[in-house]
């Protein structure tokens, strides 16, 4: 490649990465063309660019001289500049240099249609910016004319809030430039950056804005590129209108080759994103696609990459602004969306037609403002007055959503209950139709009372009614509407209303209304409150009761010298009662029982952690009571002073028939002597259970048994389990019930206990669980 091709090359790559980078693909286009050798060259060094910037550096500076802006960018990177990944480098390295007689100071930025600098007219003494074509299209002639029609329509615009422009200039090396105002100010992009604009400020700069094009319109000139970027904002929020780089003037050339797309995608008019012929109602839109950012904090046709975009102006209607922010009026909205009509025909008529009705939500807004205003602000009642006002609930005031398309409404209620908002008893939303209703009652879950008009557009209140009928919320709807209308009012009754009024509106009828409405709404959540409370607890139980099931064992170890056999059965209030057995390697066997304080889930948990941990620890300690102080010391829940578990834990040794055990506050076990003797083991010093004391040494007590003796453990659920009468089964009755089985084998022995419990409780419901375990050994 020669000299001159290289130079070419440079300059084209320069001008790509002196771009935003999503304005490149696009330029590469127009660029490039069919030229498909020379896209590939481009591409290849952009690759090679961003992999490595620094092999620029040593890049032949004589031989390929635009390549120096690269270097220069490079080398303040080096010395720890500030310099984002996204840099705009100084194409033509004229910052410091003299322009005519202008001084340039700054590299203000670069488009896909210019390069801009900061400079001092050092004759008039003041600063200017100085437009220039990029360093590629110097030689392409059509982008010279569209630069040169951009100078002649800026120039023949005279508005306060458009950029002015001041000459049109060319250098010596056939560049050409414009020369304009300054302003010291921030894009509104650059705003926006912090998100939506409080209202009254977006009116006023969209006004501002609809006025410089309304003044370009009037002389046949479009803008055709509005959007965040193309608004300044200087002073005391005055508007520029900046970039007329895409104007088409009137009566001037036809420059944009059919098909070739100008503009930014987000803010791009469908007819423009076809590329079809276009006229001033693309402002119109795009004005509209700001106005919808400013309100709303995002864009209306979002997209990561420019298709993106454009597949979402052809085709997506944005979401309405109402839904994205509260407090704005129906008629902005409306405005909004008419001025975003996919079909020009359907939009504003001009920007005049636009600019009435900007004007006319301006000064509603502002009327609404300041009304509003005084309303909160106003003094509170004088003494004597008796108007009632309604107590809201204690964790705050009544919640009431006010669904109606006049925006005079929220006035009305405000004026009407000012002293109910002031003393806080009530709380008013407000939505201008079903949907914004819908998105309001999903927003706030405080909401309780809805108060809505049944004729309002998009969503009716009738639809409104099926709607909120299909949600699981405790929520009560009057509704409103004239008098003559009583079949859709007799419908919205039938809908689930729990009242109505007719319009003109009674506003004492109305309070009178909302506080019945509101008493019977608390009756209602009290009933359901009760419901819900009595539900979660048969969940917890159930959950419980999985807990207890999980846990205990399920089969039984069958030993010719040793019989053992348990059973439970669950209280309606789950206790945290177990029981289980453990054959050690040595052949002895271990049996506990335990239960836990309090009743649910947290007695079940209790439990659980209690079980799991002796069974661990048994296999470390030999004896049990070293077993049952492990457990109390390593588990005491500090904080947790009330809960305690009592366990009852042996260990059997088959060979001697010795009965190893400790017990920690359980209810003594019943002897069961092979000569027909049945009395408690001798246990009156009994420890206290596990977590009543931090700290505790229980003691290791032996029992011997001989062939034919038995042990029987029981719960409390045994011995306190009332019948009809309010009387307990008893120690005495077990004592008899075991007296007349004491030979019995362990399972039958059970189940004539069980039996006798359940025959004395009947349909009494048990209190606590009822868990017995028998062992009898056989020698």
């Amino acid at each position: 490649m020669d000299s001159e091709s290289w130079h070419d090359l440079s300059e084209l790559v320069v001008s790509v990465l002196a771009l935003p980078p999503e304005e490149r693909v696009d330029f590469l286009n127009e660029a490039c063309g069919s030229d498909t050798g020379l896209r590939a060259e481009v591409e290849a060094i952009l690759a090679a660019y961003s992999q490595a910037p620094a092999y620029f550096k040593r890049l032949d500076a004589n031989r390929f001289p635009k390549f120096r802006g690269l270097e220069k960018v490079d080398q303040g990177k080096a010395a720890g500049n500030q310099v984002s990944g996204d840099f705009s480098p100084d194409p033509f390295l004229l910052v410091g240099k003299d322009v005519a007689h202008y001084r340039v100071v700054q590299h203000l930025g670069s488009g896909g249609m210019g390069v801009v600098y900061k400079a001092e007219d050092t004759r008039l003494h003041r600063t200017v910016a100085l437009k220039f074509l990029p360093p590629l299209l110097k030689e392409d002639e059509q982008a010279r004319r569209r630069f040169m029609q951009e100078a002649r329509a800026s120039s023949a615009l005279d508005h306060d809030n458009i950029c002015t422009v001041y000459e049109v200039n060319e250098t010596a090396d056939g560049h050409f430039f414009i020369v304009m105002g300054y302003y010291d100010g921030e894009t509104l992009d650059a705003r926006l950056a912090g998100g939506s604009l409080p209202i009254n400020v977006a009116l006023d700069l969209a006004v501002q804005t609809a006025e410089g094009l309304a003044h370009a319109h009037l002389r046949g000139i479009v803008h055709r590129d509005i959007k965040p970027a193309n608004i300044m904002v200087v002073g005391n929020d005055r508007v520029k209108i900046l970039d007329f780089g895409l104007a088409r003037f009137s009566g001037g050339e036809r420059i944009t080759r059919i098909g070739t797309l100008l503009g930014t995608a987000a803010y791009m008019a469908p007819e423009q994103a076809r590329g079809e012929t276009i006229d001033h109602r693309v402002d119109i839109w795009s004005l509209g696609a700001v106005l919808y950012e400013m309100i709303a904090g995002e864009r209306a046709f979002p997209g990561d990459y420019r298709h993106a975009a454009l597949y979402a102006v052809l085709n997506v209607d944005p979401q309405p602004v109402t839904g994205l922010r509260a407090g704005v009026p129906l008629q902005l909205a409306r405005l909004i969306e008419k001025a975003l009509s996919k079909p020009a025909d359907a939009r504003y008529a001009s920007m005049e037609e636009l600019i009435r009705d900007l004007k006319s939500v301006q000064q509603r807004f502002a009327d609404r403002s300041a009304l509003a205003h005084a309303v909160l602000e106003s003094e509170a009642p004088a003494w004597g007055e008796t108007e009632p006002i309604l107590a809201g609930p204690e964790s705050g005031p009544v919640r009431i959503l006010v669904v109606d398309d006049e925006p005079e409404m929220e006035l009305l209620m405000r004026q009407k209950f000012r002293r109910q908002l002031v003393a806080s008893a009530w709380s008013f939303t407000f939505a201008g139709d079903g949907q914004e209703a819908l998105r309001a009652v999903e927003a706030d879950p405080e909401i309780s009372l809805v108060l809505t008009d049944l004729n309002m557009p998009r969503m009716d209140g009738l639809t409104l009614l099926a709607r909120l009928g299909e949600s699981d919320r405790s929520l009560k709807t009057v509704v409103v509407s004239a008098y003559g209308d009583l079949k859709n009012i007799r419908t919205a009754m039938n809908r689930g209303a729990f009242d109505f009024i007719t319009k003109p509106i009674d506003f004492s009828d109305l309070e009178i209304t909302i506080e019945k409405t509101w008493r019977d709404l608390q009756l209602h959540r009290k009933a359901r409150r009760a419901q819900q409370q009595v539900a979660a607890i048969q969940q917890e139980m159930e959950v419980a009761r999985r807990i207890q099931e999980a846990i205990l064992p399920l089969s039984f170890p069958e030993r010719k010298n040793v019989g053992v056999y348990a059973f439970t059965t669950t209280a309606r209030d789950v206790s945290g009662t177990f029981y289980d057995f453990f054959e050690w390697d040595d052949g002895r066997l271990g049996f506990v029982m335990g239960d836990a304080a309090g009743k649910g889930v947290s007695a079940a948990l209790f439990m659980a952690m209690s079980h799991t941990f002796l069974k661990s620890a048994g296999r470390q300690y030999d004896s049990p009571g070293a077993c049952l102080s492990a457990m109390n010391r390593l588990l005491f829940p500090e904080g947790f002073s009330d809960q305690a578990v009592t366990v009852f834990y042996g260990v059997l040794d088959p060979a001697s028939g010795i009965v190893e055990y400790a017990n920690a506050g359980h209810p003594a076990p019943y002897v069961l002597a092979a000569g027909g003797r049945v009395e408690p083991l001798d246990d009156a010093d009994a420890a206290p259970p596990i977590w009543r004391q931090p700290v505790y040494d229980y003691p290791t007590r032996q029992l011997s048994l001989r062939p034919g003796d038995g042990l029987f453990l029981v719960t409390k659920g045994v011995t306190r389990a009332l019948n009809a009468q309010g009387r307990a089964f008893s120690a005495e009755r077990l004592a008899a019930r075991l007296l007349e089985d004491h030979d019995a084998e362990p399972a039958r022995l059970i189940r004539a206990v069980v039996r006798a419990v359940m025959d004395h409780a009947g349909d009494t419901p048990l209190a606590h669980d009822l868990t017995v375990l028998a062992l009898r050994y056989r020698g």
